[in-house]
């Protein structure tokens, strides 16, 4: 009897005890809820870091805002560019492409060079002996019957020939021996390259007149076979076999003038933003157009037409307005 009640107080003591651990453990879910519950509402809660932090270490990326001030680049579109290239070209003054006024022609020391004048209007036609250091005008050349002056093909050491028009307006051919003191003649100048400018799409040629696509203002003959003519679109023809055929036309930039030269077929172009004056180019090499030299002149002190090159081995001579130029080594330097 004694025995069974000490074992319901065992027992009923256990189940005191447990019914107190839960009322405890209840308390403690009680106290934990209102805890994470008070966490969640602190937006930042103590021990931790979140993204909304303002410490520099809660963030590696800066977002920019309106307030960051960012440097402005200028841009520059093609179009611009091209507008600008075209402004600095139009301020360098430029002389205007009108049939040559003027040849010249340069053969070792000697040099002649003529203002060709008008089949109503003769021209005139000088000497020099010390390759253009010196000049004596042909007063001889007044008592032919030659007007304009349509070509010149020195001779050093030799005859010096002629293609002008006479008082019929007929191209002819006329010499002189000793450098313009007298002159024979005239004869026929069939057979050989003129330009008459009164049939500027017709040229005089070896083997009979040649017909062109354009209207030429000059002619350069380098050799019978290799001829270049300046049209009045500011293009030049080039042919290599005595005009049987001709090349697309070669554009070259503000010419002027073709040249003299039995090496070379040359040109005088109109200076830009780089060449103040008035630059030397070649024709017909594989790139084209190739400049080789830059004078130094004003070309507001140049009549259009007035402008005549000439070449003989390393010499060149310019005849630009009043004034001539001399270079002794290819352009590279000039006098």
């Amino acid at each position: 009897m004694a025995k069974r009640q000490r074992k319901a107080q065992r027992q009923g003591l256990s189940l005191g005890a447990n019914i107190a651990i839960i009322v405890v453990l209840a308390l403690g879910a009680v106290a934990l809820s209102y805890l994470a519950f008070q966490n969640l509402n602190d937006p930042n809660p103590q021990g931790f870091a979140t993204r909304n932090s303002d410490t520099s270490e809660s963030s590696t990326v800066t977002q920019p805002t309106d307030s960051v001030e960012q440097e402005e680049v200028p841009s520059t579109s093609v179009g611009e560019e091209t507008q600008e290239a075209q402004e600095n070209q139009s301020t360098v003054e430029q002389i205007e492409l009108v049939a040559q006024s003027r040849l010249m022609a340069l053969d070792g020391s000697l040099g002649v060079r003529a203002e060709v004048g008008e089949c109503t209007d003769p021209g005139n036609i000088e000497f020099s002996t010390d390759a253009g250091q010196t000049w004596i005008p042909s007063t001889a050349f007044e008592e032919t019957n030659a007007t304009q002056i349509l070509r010149i093909l020195p001779g050093n050491g030799g005859a010096t020939f002629i293609v002008a028009l006479n008082e019929a307006c007929t191209p002819q051919i006329y010499s002189t021996p000793d450098n313009g003191s007298t002159w024979n003649g005239p004869l026929s100048a069939v057979g050989t390259w003129f330009l008459d400018p009164e049939t500027p799409s017709f040229l005089g040629a070896p083997g009979g007149a040649k017909t062109i696509a354009c209207e030429a203002l000059g002619i350069s003959p380098v050799t019978d076979r290799d001829v270049g003519v300046l049209c009045s679109d500011g293009s030049v023809l080039i042919t290599i076999d005595g005009g049987t055929t001709w090349s697309d036309p070669v554009s070259v930039n503000g010419i002027a003038a073709l040249a003299y030269s039995k090496q070379n077929l040359l040109g005088v172009a109109n200076g830009d933003e780089i060449c103040s004056g008035l630059k030397l180019v070649k024709l017909g090499t594989d790139t084209g157009v190739e400049e080789i030299s830059c004078v130094e002149i004003d070309p507001g002190t140049v009549t259009a037409g007035e402008v005549a090159l000439a070449e003989s081995n390393s010499s060149l001579i310019l005849w630009a307005g009043e004034n001539q130029y001399i270079s002794m080594n290819g352009g590279q330097t000039w006098l």
